[in-house]
């Protein structure tokens, strides 16, 4: 063999076992969310990191050079295997879509049993909502409304179809699947000024108390969006928040911490920026959203009323001050 064709043949076993190399380190890089939300944000970390791949491949020896990249390619292949038992056996549907999964995560709350046959004599009000609609467990204001109209001598009651974590288009399919078949008279719709003008991005799904979504699409292929990646990423956040709440002695049950509190209001910062592209896409879907809930209720013949809870950043100017000084927006 010529000495100009064992250089090229290095040369190329360089490129090949460097891209090898450099294709499982980003992989694994975004699957532990290391890089930004964007693959182009984040253009030169990869590149860096292909530069190092490539130096050190090329001063390996050629056996060094298979061995390095069949251990680097072999844990982008486990985690695909994983990935792909983790969706088939672990995960379940987040929303309640059958009869023991909804006593389960929305009928065992109620206070009091509720028959899907509605008394004649009496008036039923369907709460539909997320959070708010379940916080202070059997003191939430839709049992506090019950209470207060029960007190004028008619016979009223709610049935809460709330749940918390959940956007207006998972709403949507709650009363649709079950709150309708209770026909109610009135139904309670609450509107979060926050996080409900989001949209389904994918599937919900939940496994061990921890939920989120399932991308779709091309999205779906990006390591940072496995399953096994977002649930990781969820559960190391909440043990960095439960370990907050412990050094702030907080007592969790809605409660964060000032730091997550703050991350949390820093994302809805977008929202309530003046002349916000995202405001205007983001209300366009809440209207959508809140037409059709609307729509399906008075074809079952009920009244709809809707409950408006504006966000803390909304009521609080102190809030507010600190918030923009922070992060520099324009309300």
């Amino acid at each position: 063999m010529n000495t100009q064709r064992r250089r090229r043949l290095i040369f190329l076993d360089t490129v090949i076992f460097s891209l090898l190399v450099w294709g499982a380190v980003a992989f694994l890089a975004d699957f532990m969310h290391w890089l930004g939300p964007s693959l182009l944000d984040s253009l030169w970390i990869i590149g860096g990191a292909f530069l190092v791949v490539s130096l050190l491949v090329w001063r390996l020896e050629r056996r060094h050079g298979i061995r390095l990249a069949i251990v680097a390619v072999s844990f982008p292949l486990a985690l695909g295997i994983s990935e792909l038992l983790f969706q088939w056996f672990a995960l379940r549907p987040f929303l309640p879509y059958d009869e023991e999964s909804f006593r389960r995560d929305i009928a065992s709350s109620w206070r009091n049993p509720v028959p899907i046959r509605r008394m004649a004599h009496r008036f039923r009000i369907v709460g539909l909502a997320d959070s708010y609609g379940r916080a202070g467990g059997h003191q939430n204001f839709h049992y506090l409304l019950e209470d207060r109209l029960n007190a004028s001598g008619d016979e009223y009651e709610v049935v809460n179809i709330s749940l918390g974590a959940i956007e207006m288009e998972h709403e949507r399919k709650l009363l649709d699947r079950f709150a309708m078949r209770y026909h109610p008279d009135l139904v309670l719709h609450s509107f979060f000024v926050g996080n409900d003008f989001g949209s389904i991005a994918g599937d919900y799904v939940d496994f061990g108390g921890i939920h989120f979504h399932l991308k779709k699409g091309r999205r779906a292929f990006r390591p940072a969006n496995f399953a096994l990646s977002q649930w990781g990423n969820r559960f190391l956040k909440l043990c960095r928040e439960r370990w907050r709440q412990e050094r702030e002695r907080l007592d969790g049950g809605g409660t964060f911490s000032e730091a997550s509190f703050l991350e949390i209001e820093k994302g809805k910062l977008k929202l309530f920026e003046r002349n916000s592209e995202y405001l205007s896409r983001s209300w366009e879907r809440a209207k959508e959203n809140l037409r059709a809930i609307h729509r399906r209720a008075e074809e079952g013949g009920a009244v709809v009323v809707l409950v408006i809870h504006p966000d803390q950043l909304q009521v609080e100017p102190g809030l507010r001050k600190r918030l923009a000084g922070a992060f520099s927006v324009n309300f």
